[in-house]
Parts: C-alpha cells; sequence; structure tokens
C-alpha cells in the first residue's frame, strides 16, 4: 500500500480510508458506493497493450499481436492474455491475478513466441510468477480458435523443479538454478527440463549436479519420454557449456523464436 502525508499529520480515520487502497496501476479508477477509490484496473479493450509480440499464433499464416491486459469483471480486476488476429480478439484469464498486476509493472508479461510443435502457429510463453530469483513461465497455444495452456502430465517426476504444476521455472541463483529448452537433438516437439544445484552447500559450492529430464508434446500436453533422467556433476563455469539451455534458460534455442527485448 502507498500512504501519502506526513507521520502524524493525518488522522487515523484517514489513514483507515487510505488502507482500503492499492498500489496504482495504469487505467483509470472506478469507485464503490461507501468504499471510496478502489484499484485501478484496465477495462476490457482499453488501455495499453503490455509488452506486444507479434506472430503467427492462430496457424493462419498472418501475423498476430499477443499481449496482457487487466480488466474489471463482476466488480473484480481480471488479467487476460490476448491474441488479436486483426479480426478478433482471443482472450484468456491468467490465474494469479493480483499478483500478475503488480508484477507486469516491472516485467515483461509476454516473454517469448515459439515454434514447439509440428503446427504452423507459435506457442505463447507468459511470465506467471517472479521471485527475487528464480522466474515462473507458462506456455499456452491456439487450438480450435480457443487459448488453451500447455499441461505438463502429472507423473512422479513431471513437476519436481516447482511445487504447482504445468509451470516451467528458470533463472536462479547460487542456491540452485533452472532452465528449460527445446531439445534441439531430439524430434521437433521435444523439450528439455533442467535444473542445477550445488553438491554440497557448505563449500564454495564449485562442483554442481545437473538433472535433466525429456519431455514430448502431444497436442497441448507435455508427457515425459522414455529417455532415463540424466544426472552430471559439472564445475559451475562450465554449467552452460556443458547444457545449452543454461546458456538463456528459457527456451533459448527454439525455432520461430520472437522474446521480448525486456526478457
Amino acid at each position: 500500500m502507498r500512504f501519502l502525508g506526513k507521520a502524524g499529520a493525518v488522522t487515523m480515520a484517514l489513514v483507515m480510508v487510505m488502507m482500503t487502497q492499492s498500489i496504482p496501476s495504469w487505467g483509470r479508477t472506478t469507485s464503490v458506493a461507501g468504499r471510496g477509490p478502489t484499484e485501478k484496473c484496465l477495462d476490457y479493450g482499453s488501455g495499453p497493450r503490455r509488452s506486444v509480440l507479434r506472430g503467427n499464433v492462430n496457424n493462419d499464416g498472418r501475423r498476430d499481436e499477443v499481449f496482457v491486459t487487466a480488466g474489471k469483471r463482476f466488480g473484480k480486476c481480471r488479467v487476460l492474455l490476448v491474441v488479436d488476429t486483426g479480426k478478433r480478439n482471443h482472450r484468456k484469464r491468467l490465474r494469479g491475478d493480483r499478483f500478475i498486476r503488480s508484477t507486469i509493472r516491472t516485467y515483461p508479461p509476454v516473454l517469448a513466441l515459439l515454434g514447439i510443435d509440428l503446427h504452423e502457429g507459435r506457442e505463447i510463453v507468459v511470465r506467471l510468477d517472479q521471485g527475487a530469483s528464480v522466474g515462473v513461465a507458462g506456455m499456452f497455444t491456439m487450438r480450435d480458435g480457443r487459448i488453451k495452456k500447455v499441461l505438463v502430465r502429472r507423473k512422479s517426476d513431471a513437476n519436481h523443479l516447482i511445487g504447482r504444476p504445468n509451470l516451467l521455472p528458470y533463472y536462479g541463483s547460487f542456491g540452485g538454478m533452472y532452465a528449460v529448452d527445446c531439445a534441439r537433438d531430439h524430434p521437433k516437439g521435444t523439450i528439455v527440463k533442467s535444473e542445477a544445484v550445488p553438491k554440497n552447500y557448505n563449500s564454495q559450492r564449485r562442483t554442481w549436479i545437473v538433472t535433466r529430464r525429456w519431455f514430448e508434446i502431444h497436442g497441448r500436453v507435455f508427457q515425459r519420454t522414455a529417455e532415463p533422467v540424466e544426472r552430471r556433476q559439472v564445475r559451475l563455469g562450465r554449467v552452460a557449456d556443458r547444457f545449452e539451455e543454461f546458456d538463456g534458460f528459457l527456451f533459448p534455442h527454439c525455432p520461430g523464436r520472437v522474446a521480448s527485448k525486456r526478457f
């Protein structure tokens, strides 16, 4: 929350009123009777388009505009992923509205458009969460004229990198690093999802253990391949040299990649 005025110069009543306000966002202010100004939120179809990327998403051979916006529905702000084909806007609500609204003021929400599978239309990678050093993305695709989330099949080790399913962590720090990329030495539609952690947290963390798993897309679902999990020990300075997914962390080598300049 943002409090205005000097300390001690406002009354308790004014403080209580101001506590009902959230950090200002873009768009125009709306109000609710009896509550005063509420959180600013974009109306559907208005306001700035945040981090627009352009590419063929709906498989019609034309470039579409992909962006994230926000609007009010039933009195509540909602965050939407939008694909503007020039003829119509396809919309998909992004869960975790409150976090995303605060995050997209600083970070670009649409990270990249990728050619993952055999379809001409590109997949959409959207930032859904952001920690101090680790970001979390989700992938979306157009199927039958609708935006749908790409799922990661629930297996015992399918989502070991993060507690919530169907999310793709990337980046990291000295406590651990995460990366996901198209597996260029595998058939198209295969991705590699990797993590690297120090072998010994009490040492100088020079030796790291890299664990890699492969997934293959079927429709809009990533399924684990039959390929066994790979584990290697490597010096920290050699991680990106040995495993190319860490040279960019989030789909750096996928075909047809269009990425945000503020990626």
